[in-house]
């Protein structure tokens, strides 16, 4: 019969007296690890507006005479109140529109609110105006 004998290596371990439930499996000649870092915080909820139709087209008008209301849906997309605060128009001939905005108005997420417009040309030439949207959206 062949006996195999394997060396046995023993750490010498300064632990002094203790009982095995007491006993630490922490090994001190290793660091002890931080963990995974703490995640990043969530980030605040945002509104996000959005509006649609994109464009309005009054087509062709004779001079000082109304169009028929148009609107423009407005929606918040996003997770935290929008709060319009104004709708304005810019750029020339932004005079021979009027607008029902209603603002300031608040939405809560998916909510939606109707900008009405309508136009009156004062002459016969072609208008490009915007309707400019004041809200607590970030972007």
């Amino acid at each position: 019969m062949r006996t195999l004998t394997v060396p046995l290596t023993l750490l010498a371990l300064s632990l002094g007296l203790t009982a095995c439930s007491d006993y630490d499996l922490h090994r001190p000649d290793k660091e002890e690890s931080e963990g995974e870092p703490d995640p990043e915080p969530a980030p605040e909820p945002e509104p996000d507006i959005a509006y649609s139709p994109a464009t309005l087209d009054f087509g062709g008008l004779p001079k000082d005479c109304f169009t028929e209301w148009q609107e423009i849906t407005v929606t918040n997309e996003g997770e935290s109140t929008l709060e319009v605060t104004d709708a304005t128009f810019s750029g020339d001939g932004r005079s021979a529109f009027i607008i029902d905005a209603g603002a300031p108005f608040d939405l809560e997420y998916g909510e939606a609110r109707t900008i009405r417009v309508r136009f009156q040309p004062g002459a016969w030439t072609d208008y490009t105006v915007n309707v400019d949207i004041t809200s607590n959206d970030p972007d």
